[in-house]
């Protein structure tokens, strides 16, 4: 990602010269930039791996920034070496306690995104799950439903064969009483 690269080679210039409070606030803007954009196109599980590596690859430009703020912490005049040693100081102070505790709030909001996205993929592999079961639960009533209107439907063909086995046994026995008896003539 060209913003990762521009600003670490800015941090290795810097480190070879002497950096400003302003060089140090200027970098941290810039870091706070890029996570935002890696939060805004945070995408799909393709996407996770690399995003991962800037992130990673972020926090360690940003403990670069911190040390530089520590250094120009350490460098300021002491308390009683001029005049405004101790207000000097305490800006110091305060400055470095701001973009620690932007870094801090950073990496917060890249663990939220991170837990959502992770929390993301569970739901949907959840929901992938429960629905092969629906699936398969579906496709075994089916089956089951298939088999007793089979089973159903021989039942009733073989009872259909034993009423016409019947009748046909009623009618041969009724023909062959009729072929016995007398015949009874109307005319007489």
């Amino acid at each position: 990602m060209v913003w990762i690269q521009d600003m670490a080679m800015t941090i290795q210039i810097l480190q070879q010269t002497q950096p400003t409070m302003k060089d140090v606030i200027g970098l941290s803007n810039l870091a706070q930039h890029i996570q935002k954009f890696l939060q805004a196109i945070g995408g799909g599980d393709e996407d996770q791996p690399r995003l991962k590596q800037y992130a990673d690859m972020l926090g360690q430009l940003q403990n670069h920034v911190k040390g530089m703020a520590q250094r120009l912490q350490e460098q300021q005049p002491q308390p009683g070496q001029d005049g405004n040693g101790e207000a000097a100081m305490t800006a110091g102070k305060v400055q470095a306690m701001q973009i620690t505790a932007q870094a801090k709030a950073e990496n917060t909001k890249e663990s939220h995104a991170l837990k959502t996205a992770q929390k993301q993929a569970q739901f949907e592999l959840e929901q992938q799950r429960k629905d092969k079961q629906l699936d398969a639960d579906i496709r075994r009533e089916q089956t089951r439903t298939a088999q007793e209107l089979a089973h159903e439907g021989a039942r009733t063909a073989a009872e259909l064969r034993a009423d016409t086995m019947r009748t046909m046994q009623e009618l041969a026995s009724n023909a062959a009483k009729q072929a016995q008896e007398p015949p009874t003539s109307e005319s007489e």
